[in-house]
């Protein structure tokens, strides 16, 4: 004949198993979405460091290329290494060269905003360029270690930035 009592604790048993089973089973998961929402928060912060940080032109003749630009006022944006080479020696020999870009994709331009710019730049034939710019600022205007950005056109500023 069975033992009623031992049947109830084999039944106890079972479920305190099953319990202890279901339960290491939930730590296992907890520990798993904790993981994944540890992960996902710092690729998020990684990826709102990427596009909050901004793009910003060269300012250093460092790893640039040995090209020079078609002429000192440019139709399309100047590549970065080409850049780093104006900033060393304008058109490759000379004294360093000074940059100023324009961002019309992203800021609002004035009608004549080019053509005064334009206008600043054949003053300076030699050694000062103008390019549009792709850059995080409506004007930039960079040479060697040094930054310049403008929120609106200011001929005395940039003629100072250049002078000096």
């Amino acid at each position: 004949m069975d033992n009623p009592g031992s049947d109830r604790k084999k039944k106890k048993k079972n479920k305190e198993k099953k319990q202890k089973n279901i339960s290491q089973a939930l730590n296992k998961w907890k520990k798993r979405i904790i993981y994944l929402v540890i992960t996902g928060a710092a690729l998020y912060g990684f990826i709102l460091l990427v596009y909050s940080t901004p793009m910003l032109p060269p300012t250093s003749p460092l790893n640039h290329s040995e090209g020079v630009p078609e002429g000192y006022i440019l139709t399309e944006p100047m590549l970065d290494s080409v850049q780093r080479h104006m900033l060393e020696h304008a058109n490759g020999r000379g004294r360093p060269g000074i940059i100023i870009q324009y961002n019309c994709r992203d800021y609002q331009c004035e009608d004549d905003l080019v053509s005064k710019l334009e206008n600043i730049v054949r003053e300076y034939i030699g050694y000062v360029y103008l390019a549009p710019g792709r850059y995080d600022g409506k004007i930039i205007l960079t040479k060697t270690g040094q930054m310049e950005i403008l929120d609106r056109y200011d001929e005395d500023r940039i003629r100072a930035f250049i002078e000096n």
